[in-house]
């Protein structure tokens, strides 16, 4: 425990940027490989490496400090941004990779005549 507390902040960065990585493979997998069970699994991987180590490390670090501190309102403020704009923000990126794609395979099809 004492080496999740010392580097906690490296380890949040860390699981923050799995999460992204594993959200844009979920758009990845959705519209280039059109994979619906890779996917299902980037999402999973997306949701776990977001929320799960988040919380953890900020019920962690309360257990080890006994109070609010700064990392712990950092903590919940990425997981209301997350809950709030980031959801909006990923339907608006999911609808311009979704027409984006179709216009590829347009354009594909249209080469291959």
């Amino acid at each position: 425990m004492e080496f999740l507390i010392t580097y906690k902040w490296l380890i949040l960065i860390s699981f923050e940027t799995f999460a992204w990585l594993a959200t844009f493979y979920m758009f990845y997998a959705r519209y280039w490989l059109q994979s619906h069970a890779q996917f299902l699994i980037a999402l999973t991987l997306a949701g776990l490496t977001g929320y799960v180590p988040h919380i953890t490390l900020g019920v962690l670090d309360y257990i080890n400090t006994g109070k609010i501190s700064f990392f712990i309102i950092s903590i919940i403020t990425l997981l209301i941004i997350g809950a709030t704009l980031g959801k909006k923000y990923i339907i608006k990126i999911d609808q311009s990779i979704h027409q984006w794609a179709i216009q590829k395979k347009k354009k594909g099809a249209e080469g291959r005549f």
